[in-house]
């Protein structure tokens, strides 16, 4: 487990997903941040498109991390189910970390940060298939282990990112009933998922949840958390 070492609270909170390959994506959400200031920046998950080249994959990874470096906030990220191979994500991952202090990357491993305990798991969930091939996946009993120490956190406020949405209205028809069950059985205070902008919007409907499906920045959108007041706000980049 990491300690976020700051003096900061994160109380004003960007949530996002979805570059998708897409530099000017990148671009906008950098712009975002400087403009709004946030406290901390939520991301779960899709750095790449699918089928995108070896080289071209690195390249890209390398400039999500030095861009979320570079916004100043702190950052805390998973990878999506087509952000693969994992061993090459969370080798950029580390090296991302050594060279900037406000980056983490909290796949399988929480971070804290005073009240605060943060941790998600990128990859599609399935109900018994562990894959790290072209598509990372995680069977249930494994994402279970994975998150075990999130829930164990003695921090008072759990945030969860997954690069899912649960079953309801944001996410159609690709809704996970295992994210929809660790909802229900763990109540995190905030939940970031990844899912498409038709179905973006937050979720009250457990009022001890804080749940957005912040849309795609590729498609232009973002979501704005006030852990305050407990607004959710939809942004169009």
């Amino acid at each position: 487990m990491r300690i976020a070492s700051t003096r900061r609270s994160l109380r004003r909170v960007l949530a996002c997903a979805g570059v998708n390959g897409d530099e000017k994506a990148l671009e906008k959400m950098f712009s975002l941040v400087q403009e709004r200031r946030p406290d901390g920046i939520l991301f779960a998950g899709g750095v790449v498109r699918p089928g995108t080249d070896e080289k071209k994959y690195v390249e890209l990874l390398d400039k999500f991390f030095e861009t979320m470096g570079r916004t100043g906030s702190l950052a805390f990220i998973i990878p999506g189910p087509n952000d693969a191979p994992l061993s090459r994500f969370l080798r950029a991952s580390k090296n991302a970390e050594l060279a900037f202090t406000n980056v983490f990357v909290v796949h399988a491993t929480p971070v804290v940060k005073g009240e605060l305990a943060i941790c998600g798991l990128g990859g599609q969930l399935t109900e018994r298939e562990d894959s790290e091939g072209p598509i990372i996946k995680y069977s249930h009993s494994s994402a279970e282990y994975f998150l075990r120490t999130l829930w164990q956190a003695d921090q008072p406020i759990k945030v969860l990112l997954l690069s899912q949405p649960p079953t309801g209205r944001l996410s159609g028809e690709d809704g996970s009933f295992l994210v929809t069950e660790f909802l229900n059985n763990y109540h995190p205070a905030i939940c970031v998922v990844s899912g498409t902008k038709e179905h973006r919007g937050g979720d009250r409907t457990d009022p001890h949840v804080m749940l957005v499906n912040p849309g795609q920045l590729s498609e232009g959108s973002a979501a704005w958390l006030d852990r305050v007041t407990r607004q959710i706000t939809i942004l169009d980049l």
